[in-house]
């Protein structure tokens, strides 16, 4: 994970395992910043920035697969890991066609949220770091090469 702590959005209505998860993650030494409906969530999203986000799929006032949506619209870069006590096969496979960096079901043991926020975070931060590579080439320049010809510009690709 990053040096600086991660901060987490965790998106949980049920107040006893949203206080595990936070527990879980400060092992992971993230921040976690809980809200328990769909709304907060929206709001929160809007107002702070986080590198990721653990969103259950049953809250109060809208799915996690609703809010889900909204961050792939709006906060394309950012994983999110779905937990549910409701796990099927359908409802995963949505998530992750919704683009979901996971699905957890629960119950599930801390380390099978750490590993798996872990891989979230790496893979963002993986993801960045080609954004800025492929930024700094120019189209008709790779290193020290010359040249604008069709070959080149292949060999650029």
């Amino acid at each position: 994970m990053p040096s600086a702590a991660p901060h987490i959005l965790l998106v949980e209505d049920n107040l006893p395992l949203a206080n595990t998860y936070e527990e879980y993650l400060k092992g992971a030494e993230c921040k976690a910043k809980l809200v328990e409906s769909g709304a907060a969530a929206l709001a929160a999203l809007k107002a702070g920035q986080y590198d990721a986000a653990i969103l259950d799929v049953q809250l109060p006032d809208m799915s996690g697969l609703d809010i889900l949506r909204h961050i792939r619209r709006d906060f394309p870069d950012l994983p999110a890991i779905i937990i549910t006590a409701h796990g099927s096969i359908n409802v995963a496979v949505e998530a992750m066609r919704e683009g979901a960096f996971d699905f957890i079901v629960k119950p599930f043991p801390a380390a099978r949220l750490r590993v798996t926020l872990k891989n979230a975070l790496e893979r963002r931060d993986l993801a960045q770091e080609i954004k800025q590579l492929r930024g700094a080439l120019t189209p008709d320049s790779f290193y020290d090469f010359i040249g604008q010809s069709a070959v080149m510009q292949a060999v650029y690709r």
